[in-house]
């Protein structure tokens, strides 16, 4: 397995970049005017910002050990769970490194859609009002909220085609504060990206920090998104 092309996916969000072909005159109108979602606050602190990475079971314990060699920082336990709302069965390993947090994921049975398409895993603290304001946002529920070993689970889907997974705790967990602020970048469709950046700024009461035109005639925009809470909050 090749690990440059697995450690491509592994930065974790707290600024998107967001990447497309052309430019749009609308977008400096839209991004003033975009508005936080009517919600209360059901953001977590950025450590609890999982990166997904899913690897063939044989490569799990490789994987991770690069990681930890990589950036350093500490894992869970390892453990075979059910994590999807159907059956199913897959190894699971939380990396924390001090640039950012990584679910690794290693399925022994076939992965039900639409797992394995999301980038990032958000810790909220409250599953139904999160779900209300992605859905309040112009967001669509791939797959509703449902139980899972350790609390709950729903993947949602920006416009354009983007996936998160959403989760909450039963209990609340404790992460060590990161180092660095990690990003995540996203790449979109031209007729899609002013949908995306409105639906994602909404929704996790974050701005636009920059709009920038690249060499290459790619615009490319950077979002941050509220990290405000911490989680003495959950």
């Amino acid at each position: 397995m090749d690990l440059k092309k697995i450690l491509a996916g592994t930065s974790v969000a707290i600024f998107l970049t967001i990447a497309f072909t052309s430019d749009s005159p609308h977008f400096n109108a839209f991004a003033q005017t975009a508005r936080p979602a009517e919600t209360k606050g059901i953001a977590v602190a950025p450590q609890y910002d999982t990166t997904h990475v899913y690897v063939s079971p044989q490569d799990f314990d490789r994987f991770v050990a690069s990681l930890i060699a990589t950036f350093g920082g500490t894992t869970t336990k390892q453990g075979v769970f059910t994590v999807t709302p159907t059956p199913s069965s897959t190894m699971s390993q939380l990396v924390l490194t001090p640039a950012g947090s990584v679910s690794v994921f290693g399925f022994k049975t076939p992965i039900p859609y639409p797992f394995g398409g999301e980038r990032t895993g958000y810790l909220v603290t409250d599953m139904d009002e999160a779900v209300r304001a992605a859905k309040a946002t112009g967001a669509d529920v791939s797959v509703a909220p449902f139980d899972d070993p350790i609390g709950r689970d729903a993947i949602i889907q920006w416009p354009g085609g983007v996936n998160t997974q959403l989760y909450w705790h039963t209990t609340a967990p404790s992460y060590s504060p990161l180092q660095t602020i990690p990003e995540n970048r996203v790449y979109v469709s031209p007729d899609r990206a002013e949908a995306f950046v409105r639906s994602f700024v909404a929704f996790s009461h974050g701005s636009v920090v920059s709009d920038e035109t690249a060499r290459t005639g790619r615009r490319n925009r950077k979002v941050c998104r509220d990290l405000s809470a911490s989680e003495d909050r959950i």
